[in-house]
């Protein structure tokens, strides 16, 4: 199936959601360990790295994937399932936070907790 012809996408985390609407690959997704905090997705675009950093929640009142996650019909398991149209408003709405070359991966810290060591392929 073609992205043009897509109604729903499945995704684990924000890192998919944001390479699959973006069209890129991911290299890393990393959070805090707890149930809720800041995320950091690396993407790719083969030249450059596409640092993402923002919240995630623990529920669907403080959480985008959590409260539009369509519980009833979900038939990909335990993944995510999101309208399609619903993901390109939300990511349309997230920049990254840095954009480096592919040779000079970041070394980023977030509320106290360092993420490094993301293989870059």
């Amino acid at each position: 199936m073609t992205i043009e012809n897509k109604t729903h996408l499945y995704v684990d985390n924000y890192g998919e959601l944001l390479a699959q609407v973006n069209d890129m690959n991911l290299v890393s997704f990393k959070t805090e360990d707890s149930y809720q905090g800041e995320y950091c997705a690396v993407l790719t675009d083969g030249e450059r790295l596409f640092y993402y950093v923002d919240r995630y929640g623990s529920c669907s009142g403080c959480d985008w994937l959590e409260d539009e996650n369509n519980y009833e019909s979900n038939d990909e398991g335990k993944r995510y399932k999101i309208l399609y149209k619903n993901a390109l408003d939300y990511c349309g709405g997230i920049k990254p936070k840095y954009i480096v070359p592919k040779s000079l991966p970041l070394k980023i810290k977030t509320e106290g907790k360092y993420y490094n060591g993301f293989d870059i392929k």
